[in-house]
């Protein structure tokens, strides 16, 4: 239940998110650094810089497959509660999330796990479960 409404209010609120993460004059939290081109400058090889856009659809991806991760999650549990505990096939198995392949994901992944807060943003349970997805996704692979 608690993975369910971590996903549903990330869904829910995704691109306030998305924004939030992104935005290079954030209102509070000043301390954590946001995912800007300041920030994240692309690799010296790309011309140009990193865009606003192309940082957002990182954070976006990132989030899309946070979400994702946790309905799986929830899929698992449920189909393990279905079969009276037993041993799951490989299919339904509980999978540990991945750490993000990029690191503007995975700082967007600390970040958003930062800015998380419960009660205000979701219950205790399913903010644990988030928190605890983001910041595996956020280690380095």
């Amino acid at each position: 239940a608690a993975a369910v409404e971590a996903a549903r209010k990330l869904i829910s609120n995704h691109e306030a998110v998305v924004a939030d993460a992104c935005r290079a004059d954030p209102k509070s939290q000043l301390q954590l650094a946001r995912i800007t081109a300041a920030s994240h400058p692309a690799p010296a090889a790309s011309e140009g810089g990193a865009s606003e856009e192309g940082l957002r659809a990182e954070v976006d991806a990132m989030l899309r497959e946070a979400a994702a991760g946790l309905l799986a999650h929830a899929k698992a549990e449920a189909q393990a509660e279905v079969q009276g505990g037993q041993a799951q096939n490989a299919q339904g198995a509980l999978q540990p999330p991945r750490p993000a392949k990029s690191p503007v994901a995975r700082a967007a992944a600390r970040l958003v796990a930062s800015r998380l807060c419960a009660p205000r943003d979701m219950g205790a349970p399913a903010a644990a479960v988030l928190r605890a997805r983001l910041m595996a996704m956020a280690a380095s692979p």
